[in-house]
This record gives structure tokens, sequence and C-alpha cells, in this order.
């Protein structure tokens, strides 16, 4: 399994991002689970993993395997998948799981006294919380709620443009639509 990975990583790093990165998006960028069923929710949908991705740009997640062997993946290299929406009202929260392979990440353990969340909650069109994994309760307050969709801090403009080749397809693709990747 390491040889695969690192097989991938180097492919990756030899100028075949880009194709591999198009390919993927031309598959993914136009399904939607099947819940996410309307143009607002699929606007939603992308705000959302969006601000997921970039919630936790720079972190990793340690990933133990049968062998011993530890991988640390970066959460922005990870497939972000879809788990569940609920509608109330004006109201929508979408949650989202990190995946490695066929493995889903636990995002409980990220560094010590980061908060974790794994959905995104709208009021209307904008995100006014996040929701925690753990717990039923909802993050907000001042330095924790980010819009990332219209504000994006430039540590986080400058972690995607120097990983740009280690990035998922979809947030690749999403960040150069963005135009936080030049070129």
């Amino acid at each position: 399994m390491i040889i695969l990975f690192v097989a991938c990583h180097n492919q990756n790093e030899s100028g075949k991002k880009d194709l591999q990165n198009q390919a993927a998006i031309t598959q993914s960028d136009t399904s939607y689970p099947k819940e996410i069923n309307n143009q607002e929710l699929k606007g939603k949908y992308d705000a959302a993993k969006w601000a997921m991705y970039c919630f936790y740009s720079g972190d990793t997640v340690k990933l133990k395997r049968n062998a011993g062997i530890d991988l640390m993946p970066m959460y922005s290299s990870l497939d972000l998948k879809f788990e569940n929406i609920e509608l109330r009202n004006d109201s929508a929260i979408i949650y989202f799981d990190f995946y490695f392979d066929s493995l889903k990440c636990d995002v409980t353990k990220v560094e010590p006294g980061k908060t974790e969340i794994n959905g995104v909650v709208f009021k209307n069109d904008s995100i006014v919380c996040y929701t925690t994994p753990t717990t039923l309760t909802y993050i907000w307050g001042k330095g924790i709620i980010r819009d990332y969709n219209n504000h994006l801090p430039s540590k986080i403009i400058h972690y995607i443009n120097v990983n740009r080749d280690k990035l998922n397809p979809w947030f690749y693709y999403e960040a150069k639509k963005r135009g936080v990747i030049k070129k």
C-alpha cells in the first residue's frame, strides 16, 4: 500500500497533477448527492465543502495501518464526502466526513486545542456556524466563525498555493475557479 501511495505521489509531482485534477473534476464537478437536488442547495453544498477544506488547511491526520506504518496526509489532500443534509425552514446543515481511500478519518484527532467541525450551518445563504462531531452543539463566536466564501485569510491563500500539487482534485479545481490559484 505504501509503494502505491508513494508512486501516486511522485506521479503527481512530475507535472501530471493538472491533468489528473481536470479528469477527476470532469466527473465529480457535475455530480452531487441525490439530496442536493436544486441549484440553491448545490451552491450551499459547494460553499460548505470549500469552507471545510479551508478550515482544515494545514492540518494532518495520522492514519495507522495494519502493518504498523504511520501515514500523515493533509486533510486538504483527502476526499471530503457528503454524509447528510438537514433542512429546516430557511436553514440548512450540511455534514461531511474526510476519507483516505475507504478509511473514514476522525476529525476529533486534529491538533490539540483546534476546534473540530463536521458540518456547516446556513441561514438563508450565509454560513452562520459550524457543527462539531462529538456533540450536538454548534460552534460560533468571535474568532471561530469565518465564512471562507467571502474572505479568505492570507495564510490559507499561501497554504493553497504552496501545496497546490498535493490538494484534493475538487479543492484544487475550486481554488482555481475562485482565483486563489493563479495560472
